[in-house]
């Protein structure tokens, strides 16, 4: 599991990456390598999900 994300710059590069992810699957889908896709639902999506609860407790 990667580690959680504490500082600010980081987390931009996080969001940036989400953003960009998102228009390739919504304009460029037909790019899309379907091992990476499998790879971020299966690994980087449950991570990120508990960074995000972590994060909003935090708050």
């Amino acid at each position: 599991m990667r580690e959680p994300v504490r500082d600010k710059g980081r987390l931009e590069h996080i969001i940036q990456a989400i953003e960009k992810m998102r228009h390739i699957l919504v304009h460029d889908y037909y790019q899309i390598n379907k091992n990476v896709l499998w790879q971020v639902i299966t690994e980087d999506l449950p991570a990120l999900k508990i960074q995000v609860n972590d994060y909003l407790k935090e708050m």
